[in-house]
């Protein structure tokens, strides 16, 4: 059985890419909570939650697009930027056709997975650091 190298590359890059993606899920969970009673940390959290998730989804998108093989012109690019909400589905529709786009469902599981992870940090960070005596004044 033969083995294509460049398959496993792009897997392999695939699985560290999401690894990565989930541990900073955790790692916000955890940071955001341990930072709450910081107060400029409370608007400068959905600031930089924002600016993180934006960059995760254009880097995605160009990364699929070089896998991919389609070539990303600027006004999709822009609209990525923009609305990631309408950017991203135009995007798959576009790359690969309707057909393969509605095979793509692993993004689904794969974002309620990051929002539980998140969750699973800051209530699990919430519990130790009460036992600590974090919240005391």
């Amino acid at each position: 059985m033969h083995i294509d190298p460049c398959i496993t590359s792009q897997r392999l890059k695939r699985d560290i890419a999401l690894a990565v993606f989930f541990i900073s899920s955790l790692a916000f969970g955890v940071a955001d909570l341990l930072l709450y009673r910081n107060s400029s940390w409370t608007s400068t959290s959905w600031i930089l939650n924002a600016i993180v998730g934006i960059i995760a989804i254009v880097s995605w998108c160009r990364y699929d697009s070089q896998v991919q093989g389609f070539v990303m012109n600027g006004t999709l690019r822009l609209i990525i930027w923009l609305l990631a909400a309408v950017g991203v589905p135009m995007y798959v529709v576009k790359s690969r056709g309707w057909r393969r786009a509605a095979r793509v469902g692993f993004g689904i599981p794969a974002f309620v997975l990051s929002v539980a992870l998140y969750y699973a940090g800051w209530y699990s960070s919430f519990w130790l650091a009460g036992k600590m005596g974090y919240f005391q004044s």
